[in-house]
């Protein structure tokens, strides 16, 4: 059994001494010295396969249970093994692992789009890489602007590629089957609707067979994009740049692509390098909002050629401005004060064509807001303003005035200045022209002096009593002005000695004396002890008269009167019987003789 042993070990040594079939074959003997490979050395870096991939071509490693012995000659088999001579007394060593291909990543770009109508629609796709890539089952995907990373109604497909193979630096561009005047061009998109497959708001993506995203473009108010949405001009074409030969892919749309309206097929459009972006800033905390308590109105310019708003400090210390704002009800835009300070009882003027704001001449309403804008801090309104007149405060009123004081305290004018030549009526606030005399002449007796217009009027047209002219008096009987002279010519001359004048007319009349006997009075008539004249006798209304009274029959016209009572009686008891007829009845049914019972 030993010599079996060891003639089995024997040959088995001198089969592993052998070369290698592909080897013997080509009549070469294999160098162990020069080709064998240690399992370590498997591993290629992405240098060395360049390195070999510029110098040979590259052959698919095979998967063996020993170590492969690589050959000078290009057609040598990978599953060649290597000449490696174990010991009799050591193990054998364990067979390496398979050597993965390196992956390339395809980079392909997308190089243009242009935007509907449908009759214009192209997408344009570059290869950025060194090698050529196959485009088998790759989908071009037009994505809607509500898209949110969920597939659905919100993703159209534009294509579906066939074998298409794009080799490194080419370009490939399909279009809308619309598009007549890029004919030339034979890809078409899958879907080809009416109202056009990209809209101005969305992404265009190129996803590979295995749905991974290789490239992503998005515009206008897409969510999908890469960094930043690109921006769309009024062409509604988007082109990717290139500066100094090299292919922009930065990752970001808005860097990488310019709007344009011109284009070439298979070129890249010219763009300067981007500028660098810089860091935010870190922002500063917010600060306080300013109440600006303080801050208050004091006079507005409403009606003037020239319009302004004036305001003051009215407390006690220093006011910040910052943040304090102006607004009118005549527009919506606010003025804002800025870095400004105003010490205690300072005044600052604001000139409306400067400030943006509007102001209404004859009415409006002017307010002071905080730093936040909501809040009013001194709110005033003012009507009817006369031209040239300011709205101002005066000790807590406000009053409308001709003096303007913008950056100052207020004056009250009621007036305009006179022109050359005349003076203001203190009276009647009019100018009037001026006189040698500052004294106004003097009314004449019947008139008297307007308080108003400072002019003489006649009492006639007053409401008051005109006064009595020169030489005369006023009447206290009649209210009447009389002559003072013709009073005095007609005053009463005195009665004789035998006369007495009559207090009710006046009139001197004789005074009957005891010697004078007096007349007796006729028949019928009597002395008036009042002037002792005879009078007739007062009898009363009825007249005497020559005939002889009649007697009266009294007996007669009793009987007369009672047959006048009972005649009205009876017809009114025949007119109650009969309104109450009815009643009566009812009432008669109820009342029971004795001989009814």
């Amino acid at each position: 059994m030993q010599i079996v042993r060891r003639g089995l070990l024997m040959i088995l040594i001198f089969g592993l001494a052998l070369p290698a079939p592909a080897a013997m074959a080509a009549g070469e003997p294999p160098d162990d010295s020069e080709n064998s490979v240690a399992p370590d050395s498997l591993v290629v870096s992405a240098e060395e396969l360049a390195a070999e991939t510029d110098a040979t071509p590259a052959a698919e490693p095979a998967v063996a249970e020993a170590p492969a012995l690589p050959d000078n000659s290009p057609n040598d088999s990978a599953d060649s093994a290597p000449s490696v001579q174990p010991s009799l007394d050591a193990p054998a060593p364990p067979a390496p692992a398979s050597t993965p291909t390196p992956q390339v990543k395809p980079e392909i770009i997308i190089a243009k789009v242009k935007i509907g109508p449908d009759a214009q629609e192209f997408v344009e796709l570059y290869n950025n890489g060194a090698a050529e890539v196959n485009l088998k089952d790759w989908r071009l995907q037009f994505l809607s602007k509500e898209f949110d990373g969920a597939a659905g109604e919100q993703t159209r497909i534009l294509k579906t590629f066939d074998s298409v193979m794009l080799k490194p630096g080419e370009f490939y561009a399909v279009r809308h089957a619309s598009n007549t005047a890029l004919a030339e061009i034979p890809a078409i998109f899958d879907s080809n609707p009416k109202n056009g497959s990209i809209a101005k708001d969305g992404s265009v993506r190129l996803v590979d067979a295995a749905g991974q995203a290789v490239d992503l473009l998005g515009w206008g108010a897409a969510k999908q994009y890469e960094s930043a949405a690109a921006k769309l001009g009024k062409a509604n074409l988007l082109q990717r740049c290139a500066a100094a030969g090299a292919v922009r892919d930065s990752d970001n749309n808005v860097a990488d692509f310019r709007a344009g309206d011109e284009f070439e097929f298979g070129r890249f459009i010219d763009c300067a390098p981007p500028e660098p972006v810089q860091p935010d800033e870190p922002e500063e905390p917010p600060m306080p909002a300013n109440a600006c308590l303080e801050v208050k109105l004091s006079e507005i310019g409403a009606n003037l050629d020239d319009q302004f708003i004036e305001i003051y400090n009215a407390g006690s210390q220093t006011a910040d401005l910052n943040g304090c704002k102006l607004a009118t009800s005549s527009n919506k835009k606010r003025y804002e004060f800025g870095q400004v300070e105003l010490a205690a009882g300072e005044f600052l003027t604001v000139n409306i064509k400067d400030s943006g704001l509007k102001l209404g001449k004859t009415s409006g309403t002017v307010r002071i807001l905080d730093s936040g804008g909501e809040t009013a801090v001194d709110t005033v309104s003012y009507e009817k303003l006369s031209k040239n007149m300011s709205w101002s405060l005066f000790d807590g009123d406000w009053l409308a005035t001709y003096a303007l004081t913008p950056g100052r305290g207020n004056a009250m004018q009621l007036w305009l200045p006179c022109p050359s030549g005349k003076v203001r009526n203190e009276l009647t606030g009019k100018c009037v022209k001026e006189s040698a005399g500052d004294e106004l002449k003097p009314c004449q007796p019947w008139q008297y002096r307007n308080p108003e217009t400072g002019r003489c009027k006649n009492y006639a047209k007053s409401a008051t009593v005109k006064p009595c002219k020169d030489g005369q008096y006023r009447s206290e009987e009649t209210g009447r002005c009389r002559s003072i002279a013709s009073a005095a010519a007609k005053v009463l001359k005195p009665c004789r000695d035998d006369q007495f004048r009559n207090p009710e007319t006046g009139r001197c009349k004789k005074i009957a004396s005891t010697e004078d006997a007096l007349k007796p009075c006729k028949d019928g008539w009597e002395r008036n002890p009042e002037t002792n004249r005879c009078r007739k006798k007062k009898t009363g209304n009825t007249k005497l008269t020559s005939y002889p009274v009649e007697p009266i029959d009294a007996s007669a016209s009793a009987q007369a009167v009672w047959w006048a009572v009972g005649g009205i009686t009876a017809a009114g008891s025949g007119y109650a019987g009969w309104e109450w007829r009815r009643e009566l009845r009812r009432a008669l049914r109820r009342v029971r003789l004795p001989w009814q019972k």
